[in-house]
């Protein structure tokens, strides 16, 4: 289970030049939420702390205000990257029944069931 979710990206101009201190806006309709953020220097933005959701939807988007113009920015989204395993839980020993083929288990069952009888 990830430590805390959050989302990361680029905000950028059609020619892909990063866009300095644009406004990001990330909004979903479930959970019901918005939030914004100004993007860094290199158009690097952040949202952290959003809702804890298995599945979800977001709309993202940037803009600027260049006098009376607002542009619009391109909005990439950085690739989830999954916690690494801890060895431990990789390594784990499976049950001696997982992966055994049906004639093995069925003639265990029948030894135990002949054993419930005895007694």
């Amino acid at each position: 289970m990830e430590k805390e979710f959050k989302i990361t990206g680029q905000v950028t101009n059609p020619v892909s030049k990063p866009i300095p201190n644009a406004p990001v806006v990330i909004s979903s309709q479930k959970p019901a939420f918005i939030a914004s953020t100004n993007a860094d220097a290199n158009g690097i933005y952040e949202f952290k702390n959003l809702p804890k959701i298995d599945s979800g939807s977001f709309f993202l988007q940037a803009s600027r205000k260049e006098g009376k113009k607002l542009t619009f920015g391109k909005v990439t989204v950085d690739k989830f990257k999954a916690l690494p395993i801890p060895a431990m839980v990789r390594d784990a020993i499976l049950p001696w029944y997982v992966n055994t083929d049906s004639t093995q288990l069925n003639y265990v069952r029948r030894v135990i069931e002949k054993q419930d009888e005895k007694t």
